[in-house]
This record gives C-alpha cells, sequence and structure tokens, in this order.
C-alpha cells in the first residue's frame, strides 16, 4: 500500500471506501502553505473589546453617579418641604415655631435624619428657630452625611420660614449655584 498526494488530499492506494475507483480520497491534512486557524479570539480583538468597554464606563459611570446625587438632592429638598409644612401646622396651633423635633411629629430630636428612598440617610435636617417674644422665624438646614459630602455644587439646603431657599457650601457660604432647587 503507498499514499499518494494530490492537490493537498492523502489517498490510500488499493482501498474501497464505497466508490469504484482504486484511489479513495480522506480528508484534506495541514501543509506549509496553508496557516492554521484556531477557534477563539486574537489578543488584538480582546484589546479592542477592553478599550471600549473603559469608554463606555468612563462615560456611563459618571452619568450614573449624578443621577443619584441628584435623587438625594431630592429627598433633601422634599424633608425640608415636609419640615415647613409641619412648622406651619405648628405655627397655627402655638402662634411660634419651634425647635423641639418632637413636637412637630418626628421620632427623634434634631438632627433627624432625612430617610432616602432606601434605608440610607444622606441628608440630617437641623432648625433654628427664634424664642418668643421674639418675631417668629425659623431656619431649616439640611446637611450633607456620607457620600453626599462630595457634591459640592448643592451642599446644604436652607429655607427660611418666609419661603427663602438657598444653598451653602460646607463652610456656610452661600452657593451662587442655580438649578439646586
Amino acid at each position: 500500500m503507498h499514499l499518494v498526494n494530490t492537490s493537498h488530499t492523502v489517498a490510500v492506494a488499493g482501498t474501497r471506501f464505497g466508490t469504484t475507483s482504486d484511489t479513495a480520497v480522506c480528508s484534506p491534512i495541514q501543509t506549509r502553505n496553508t496557516p492554521l486557524r484556531s477557534a477563539g479570539f486574537t489578543l488584538i480583538e480582546l484589546m479592542i473589546t477592553v478599550c471600549i468597554i473603559g469608554v463606555l464606563s468612563a462615560i456611563a459611570v459618571p452619568a450614573y453617579q449624578l443621577t443619584v446625587r441628584n435623587s438625594h438632592r431630592l429627598d433633601a429638598r422634599s424633608a425640608i418641604l415636609d419640615f415647613a409644612m409641619r412648622q406651619e401646622k405648628f405655627y397655627s396651633i402655638y402662634n411660634f415655631y419651634t425647635s423641639d423635633a418632637t413636637a412637630l411629629g418626628y421620632a427623634t430630636a434634631f438632627p433627624v435624619r432625612v430617610s432616602s428612598s432606601g434605608s440610607a440617610s444622606f441628608y440630617n435636617l437641623s432648625v433654628v428657630a427664634s424664642v418668643p417674644p421674639a418675631t417668629p422665624t425659623y431656619t431649616v438646614t439640611a446637611a450633607p452625611t456620607g457620600g453626599q459630602t462630595s457634591d459640592l455644587d448643592c451642599y446644604n439646603y436652607r429655607m427660611t420660614q418666609s419661603g427663602a431657599k438657598s444653598n451653602s457650601s460646607a463652610s456656610n457660604t452661600v452657593l451662587a449655584t442655580s438649578g439646586c432647587w
């Protein structure tokens, strides 16, 4: 028996594989002229994929963090408006504002933790109220805690009894940013 090599195939002479010819054709074999292609990804393909994921992450992560920060800001604003409603109800009954959180229906004394959509708290609510017989006034402040302290654009939220709203920095300097309220 001898092997015959014709056009990159190997055939065995004198054997029959269901044919009437003397030569049966077997499967192709690898020669020096045809490159070997293995299944899988090349290093270049993997590096391009990693770069694309990196670019998308560089865009998506800051956008997500801004959305989360804005939702926490909304919690602070809602808590201040709820506080103002409680103060006005108290004022309509007693004719002065109070700095007693339990008198306003809160479970604890000031500073009151502002509950977020989840279980975490990102702001604390505090108040400064005038004592009778002075003119009735109050200023409520929602101060950031935890990860929200990195929000330098709208750090502290403040509102007075007249409805004047402002934001201040950590050092209580009034911020000139718009869009916080």
